[in-house]
């Protein structure tokens, strides 16, 4: 039986993000399913096939209020849900396509940004320091998270 019902409902594919069957997704999610699932007998996972199947015509049919609706009341289905789109979401967005539609692709080769010695010179540990300091910069990240990290280093690779 065929994953693609079920792959279609939970990976619908909008402008530039093809749909599963456009990146030949079913292959890659049966993989990964098998590798997670490996500790079982092959004929129990085309058991889990079948069944993974039909839920998935069976999603299809429904209405997506009655779907929102149980979303809402049932953990249970939450949970399987959550399980559903793991299967199919990490094997999808490992395809080329889809990482270029959705602009994760990682270029490799690119050189690093040197760090300049004046920025390692200009370090100021603000625990010591009492009272108002004035900075004075062309730039100024407030942040030491991801975010913080992310917005450095765009502005050192632009030169700033």
């Amino acid at each position: 039986m065929s994953l693609l019902p079920l792959l279609r409902f939970l990976l619908p594919g909008h402008g530039e993000l093809k749909s599963p069957e456009e990146v030949g997704a079913e292959e890659e999610v049966k993989k990964f399913t098998e590798e997670v699932f490996r500790w079982l007998p092959s004929p129990f996972l085309e058991v889990l096939w079948r069944v993974l199947g039909l839920l998935g015509l069976l999603l299809e049919r429904l209405p997506p209020s009655f779907l929102t609706e149980l979303n809402h009341r049932s953990p249970l289905f939450r949970t399987l849900l959550s399980l559903l789109k793991t299967m199919t979401v990490l094997p999808y967005t490992s395809r080329p396509e889809v990482k270029e539609a959705l602009g994760t692709v990682m270029e490799r080769g690119k050189p690093r940004v040197p760090c300049p010695s004046l920025v390692k010179e200009n370090l100021l540990e603000f625990e010591k320091m009492a009272g108002t300091v004035e900075i004075e910069c062309d730039v100024l990240v407030v942040g030491s998270g991801a975010g913080g990290a992310v917005v450095a280093k765009e502005l050192a690779e632009k030169g700033l």
